[in-house]
């Protein structure tokens, strides 16, 4: 995957990316929250994770990802963008799209108010 973290009151945001399977090319247009300090709570031990723990026949995995729903409009999928955190907004600048059925590069600027949850 390609993507782009900003942090953000302890949280890292991840916007668009691409991925090669072998015989195509896909691009994403999601935005992801991970946070670091997210507890959850499984039965399941066949979780290789890294980051678990295991208490009293539970496993505790920290950290979290959570896919950011937003209303429309929002950028379209994109990789090799750059992105910045400020002022508790995210700033995404032009990036390609590049499929077998599209390329394009992009030259826009998009605004993610993460407080509102809104796409500018």
């Amino acid at each position: 995957f390609t993507w782009t973290l900003c942090p953000s009151n302890g949280m890292f945001y991840m916007f668009g990316g691409e991925y090669y399977d072998g015989a195509e090319n896909l691009v994403f247009d999601d935005l992801l929250r991970w946070d670091p300090d997210a507890k959850q709570f499984t039965s399941d031990s066949e979780d290789d994770n890294d980051e678990t723990k295991i208490s009293n026949n539970n496993i505790t995995t920290t950290g979290q990802w959570t896919r950011i729903l937003t209303p429309l409009p929002h950028p379209p999928p994109r990789c090799a963008h750059s992105a910045v955190h400020h002022n508790d907004c995210i700033y995404v600048f032009g990036g390609e799209c590049a499929t077998a059925e599209k390329y394009h590069h992009y030259r826009d600027l998009w605004k993610f108010d993460i407080k509102r949850n809104v796409w500018e």
